[in-house]
């Protein structure tokens, strides 16, 4: 099981087999939030503290090994609530965010345009 403790004095991720058995690891180095997991188990996604989506790889054994985490992208930080999905194979990540505002096209109104037509 992947979860979020602040045992360590901020916001980190661990994992550890439910029931628990063996010793947590740490999965995050500097802070993270929201951890999913591939389908699999192999390998473990968390948001970062500085918006980063990070990517963990984990080896089983008979002692849980993780390599160092890869940054993937920044996710917005208008992403609302931090909610993303992570497909089963964890090649697509789905960020839920709120969409650029543009400002919208003017709009020409021509009134009486049949009346120029006669002019010519």
């Amino acid at each position: 099981m992947a979860y979020v403790s602040e045992e360590s004095g901020g916001r980190e991720v661990y994992v550890q087999s439910f029931p628990a058995r063996g010793e947590k690891l740490q999965i995050s180095t500097a802070g993270g939030v929201t951890p999913k997991w591939r389908a699999d188990g192999k390998e473990l996604f968390y948001q970062a503290l500085d918006n980063q989506l990070m990517a963990v790889k984990l080896e089983p054994g008979a002692r849980l090994k993780a390599i160092a985490p890869t940054a993937l992208f920044k996710m917005s930080p208008t992403s609302i609530n931090k909610i993303y999905d992570v497909s089963a194979d964890g090649q697509s990540i789905l960020v839920n965010a709120v969409a650029r505002e543009e400002k919208p096209s003017p709009i020409t109104v021509v009134l009486n345009w049949t009346a120029g037509l006669k002019e010519n």
